[in-house]
């Protein structure tokens, strides 16, 4: 009895792991491209809209034309961005 549920801790604990991997987001994979299709013409290179820029991580993280930050690291709820993209 003690091995079967032993093994259905592991079993489920591996089924787990391969959740988690499966559903990790790969930027270079799934976001960049997006970003480069839809937000790249606007906000990146020569183009700058509201003086927020996508071409670096550098430019990306500072205060845009009305002092907001576009991009908090680590938290969605506070960045201006994840609200407008959720708006649309």
């Amino acid at each position: 009895m003690r091995l079967k549920i032993l093994f259905l801790l592991a079993l489920i604990g591996a089924i787990c792991f391969l959740y988690k991997q499966e559903t990790r987001i790969d930027f270079n994979m799934q976001v960049k491209p997006l970003l480069n299709r839809k937000c790249m013409r606007c906000h990146g290179g020569v183009k700058q809209n509201g003086d927020f820029s996508l071409l670096t991580r550098e430019e990306a993280l500072k205060p845009t034309k009305n002092g907001k930050l576009a991009i908090v690291p680590g938290h969605p709820e506070a960045s201006e961005m994840i609200r407008r993209l959720q708006r649309n």
